[in-house]
């Protein structure tokens, strides 16, 4: 049973969702929300607006900068009553909510936390039962060994019980992790609990401390990225947003029409954002050079409009995937040069569009239409569909390269950077040789039936449809006997 939920709120107006687990059957019938705590100079402000409804939506406003403070909720259904604590940490640096059990332990200790995080810490402190430690409170900082302090805050909750032998206070903290807060896998950072107690003239501090391990995160870029996996492995799609959402969704479509959506309820922090992932398995989904669109939907459920991104994601095989080799070994020999950067490389999913134009154009090439789908090209049209594809691509880097040539001129100094020649010599090269062959090599394949299929045909054989031929077989029974060679009898 979830009975701790914890929040962000900035210095503006935020609404919340306290997800509650009902049993079947199990109905609402009061939600009583408890005083706020600690007060401050513009005390948090909440109120539920959700009704009985679930999950109970909770509108914040106010609250001081830096300040944690917390509340109960005490919910009483057909069956039980039970409360749920409410955490909410104002204005530090934005972190993942964390959704957690109540410890059952003496004190909570973290040992590890991801940097962007945030986690629910619980401390204890003992006092002899002649000291009173009412009135006190209790900050927490994080700090490396050279004592930056990286982040700190307040306990939100401050409770004293008494056993006849102690006075013991436990406090419980929300513990948020700057995301820029470099990961620390030799030297852990140590979290620091300070209680003060005033005495009269002066205060009292107590101190507790507990070292943390801070982990760095992913660095994944912001959107969504095209893929390609074989036929029949998992699919993963995923992404990266800015922020979190409540409502993010992913559809797969092929043709304009839907094959599948899941709705995404968990993400991952990670450096840029928050990533949401979703796996497809694609033993059902044909091959085919043509991608499948995943189509990704999110958006506060609060609003009226949404947000929505798109990737391709290819489903290939091997004969598909030995293309983009051969395409690659001769576009991108370099693979690196003195000047390149990343986008002068070809990304797999970028051959694959080249792949799929290059189809395209072979296809319909000099006005002599064929359909193949290539998926098991060989032979002569495997050949001139990759030569197709290969001309695309370095007119692609031509235009880059274009932008990028440049020229310098010193008092002894002369500098010129310009590859565009080079490509613009290659392509031509290739569109020479599909201009001399391409057209007479498509006219033959057209009269030999060799018009279709997925590109593995012999165009050197007669295929069904071929100019000339009128189906008819010559068998024992036809009436053409005759003309099937004699074969003797013993």
């Amino acid at each position: 049973m979830l009975n701790t939920a914890i929040f962000f709120k900035d210095a503006g107006d935020s609404t919340v969702q306290v997800p509650i687990e009902l049993t079947a059957g199990e109905v609402v019938q009061n939600i009583q929300r408890g005083s706020v705590t600690p007060l401050s100079t513009s005390t948090l402000q909440a109120s539920v607006i959700s009704g009985l409804s679930t999950p109970i939506q909770i509108t914040l406003k106010g609250g001081d900068p830096e300040i944690s403070y917390g509340f109960p909720l005490t919910i009483t259904t057909d069956q039980r009553i039970f409360v749920v604590t409410v955490a909410v940490s104002v204005g530090a640096s934005e972190f993942k909510p964390y959704l957690t059990t109540d410890p059952t332990s003496f004190a909570d200790m973290l040992g590890s936390i991801d940097a962007g995080e945030a986690a629910l810490g619980t401390v204890a402190f003992q006092f002899p039962v002649d000291l009173d430690p009412s009135g006190g409170f209790v900050t927490w900082e994080l700090l490396d060994e050279q004592g930056v302090v990286y982040s700190s805050g307040n306990a939100f909750e401050y409770k004293i019980t008494s056993s006849g032998l102690a006075n013991v206070v436990m406090a419980r903290s929300v513990l948020a992790v700057p995301s820029s807060t470099p990961p620390s896998i030799d030297h852990p950072y140590t979290l620091r609990y300070t209680l003060t107690l005033p005495d009269n003239a002066t205060q009292q501090n107590f101190y507790s401390y507990e070292a943390v391990t801070v982990t760095g995160l992913a660095l994944v870029p912001l959107g969504t990225s095209n893929s390609i996996e074989m036929q029949g492995d998992e699919a993963v799609v995923s992404l990266v947003t800015d922020r979190l959402y409540d409502s993010v969704e992913v559809e797969i479509q092929f043709d304009n029409k839907s094959l599948g959506m899941a709705e995404i309820t968990k993400s991952e922090r990670v450096s840029s954002g928050y990533l949401y992932s979703a796996a497809f398995d694609t033993t059902g989904l044909p091959v085919s050079l043509e991608p499948y669109r995943i189509v990704w939907k999110y958006k506060q459920s609060i609003q009226r409009s949404a947000f929505r991104e798109s990737a391709s994601l290819w489903v290939v095989n091997s004969s598909l995937l030995g293309a983009v080799d051969d395409v690659r070994a001769k576009i991108n020999k370099a693979r690196q040069t003195l000047y390149g950067t990343d986008d002068t490389q070809y990304s797999n999913d970028t051959i694959m569009t080249w792949l799929r134009r290059g189809r395209d154009a072979f296809n319909s090439s000099y006005g002599v239409f064929t359909s193949f789908t290539m998926t098991n090209a060989k032979g002569g049209i495997r050949d001139y569909w990759l030569m197709y594809a290969e001309m695309m691509a370095l007119e692609s880097a031509y235009l880059m390269e274009g932008e990028k040539a440049f020229q310098f001129q010193g008092a002894n100094i002369s500098l010129d950077v310009d590859r565009t020649s080079f490509l613009d010599s290659a392509a031509a090269k290739i569109q020479q040789r599909l201009d001399n062959e391409v057209k007479n090599a498509k006219q033959v394949m057209i009269m030999r039936g060799a018009s279709s299929g997925d590109g593995s045909v012999d165009p050197q054989r007669l295929q069904k449809g071929a100019i000339g031929s009128v189906g008819i077989s010559i068998s024992p029974a036809s009436g053409y006997a005759n003309y099937l060679p004699y074969t003797r009898i013993r």
